[in-house]
């Protein structure tokens, strides 16, 4: 299990619209994270949908966080990017289990159980503990 350079860059993103604290533009957000402008700006798209961040358009246009710094955890922003964090087919609910016995199978319940305290780790992680 890995988390892609995309979910690197969006905790970046995040992190930096947490530290400016008001509204900034996309260039700026793409010179101060080192992500290039398109990327930043798909990313920025998707942490938008996710509720996140919020933008604004126009000439005073820009994004900034929609919600305290404090009340977005690392968990919510890994989900918006990479979609729920399993660490086996088998632990998605349309998943295939190998073992052909995804009720009874040990192997999926210590899969399960690992997944488990991965999510409550990043869940207690907040962005204002990045600062």
């Amino acid at each position: 299990m890995y988390f892609t350079r995309e979910t690197d860059y969006a905790v970046r993103i995040v992190r930096h619209l947490a530290s400016v604290g008001c509204r900034t533009e996309a260039k700026k957000i793409s010179e101060a994270t080192g992500v290039t402008l398109r990327f930043a700006l798909k990313i920025l798209s998707k942490l938008v949908s996710g509720g996140v961040v919020r933008s604004y358009k126009g000439t005073q246009g820009g994004y900034e966080l929609q919600k305290p710094a404090s009340a977005i955890t690392l968990r919510e922003i890994v989900e918006i990017i990479e979609g729920p964090v399993y660490l086996s087919k088998c632990l998605h609910e349309e998943g295939e289990c190998s073992c052909g016995d995804k009720q009874g199978c040990k192997v999926r319940g210590v899969f399960a159980e690992i997944a488990d305290t991965v999510n409550q780790k990043m869940e207690g992680y907040t962005v204002d503990q990045f600062l």
